[in-house]
């Protein structure tokens, strides 16, 4: 596949292992095309509240043969899906906010589904916090670059797991504990580009420590 973000969509694409794949506000269906061609999902199920990328989703689909394998749905959420029709959901290139919305609204089909594959594209500390509370545990977490912008993928499920710590919110304690090193990478980047502030206050020199002590504690 050729288009902006390619390397995002793959790395989604790469952890759905589907009989029948959710894509939760769908946009241009890359996703469901990414898991269909690489045999992750078998069929999928796109939906989107706009029309506009729903059109394009649909002549994206047709344009890979795909259009037998994955129907396009006009709705918001999880609102478009019949009960345990699916059992995987991808929501990614939201706010946090939003993705912790459309699991609100479908928390008893979120429920149901084995898993959750999900890509804040903000707000990512609260949306970890968001997920512990409506009772969802975090398998696993990636952090990746694409196109020079950071990324998170979160996969979680119905489950309980003890409260993470406010480092372990703010960063993921996967994340931490594994020593990620495109964690440390992004936070060395926010480290220097604070350090180019021409005056430091007392706050922003504070934040610039802790982002230093973390990166110490993953080298």
């Amino acid at each position: 596949m050729d288009f902006r973000g390619a390397g995002r969509v793959q790395a989604l694409s790469r952890l759905i292992s589907s009989e029948k794949l959710a894509d939760i506000a769908c946009d241009h269906a890359y996703i469901s095309i990414g898991a269909l061609l690489s045999g992750g999902a078998r069929r999928a199920v796109a939906c989107d509240l706009n029309p506009g990328p729903l059109s394009r989703a649909a002549r994206n689909l047709a344009r890979f043969g795909l259009s037998e394998r994955c129907e396009t749905r006009l709705g918001g959420g999880f609102s478009p899906l019949r009960p345990g029709e699916c059992d995987q959901a991808v929501i990614a290139g939201v706010g946090g906010r939003l993705a912790a919305c459309i699991i609100s609204e479908g928390l008893e089909t979120a429920r149901a589904m084995s898993r959750l594959i999900l890509q804040p594209q903000s707000e990512t500390p609260d949306f970890r916090r968001f997920l512990h509370g409506a009772g969802f545990k975090i398998l696993n977490e990636t952090a990746l670059f694409d196109g020079g912008k950071y990324y998170n993928i979160i996969e979680a499920a119905q489950g309980a797991e003890p409260a993470y710590s406010d480092k372990e919110y703010l960063f993921g304690k996967i994340l931490l504990d594994r020593k990620d090193p495109a964690l440390a990478a992004h936070l060395a980047g926010r480290a220097e580009k604070m350090r180019l502030f021409p005056q430091t206050s007392a706050e922003l020199r504070g934040k610039i420590n802790f982002l230093e002590e973390t990166l110490k504690w993953l080298m």
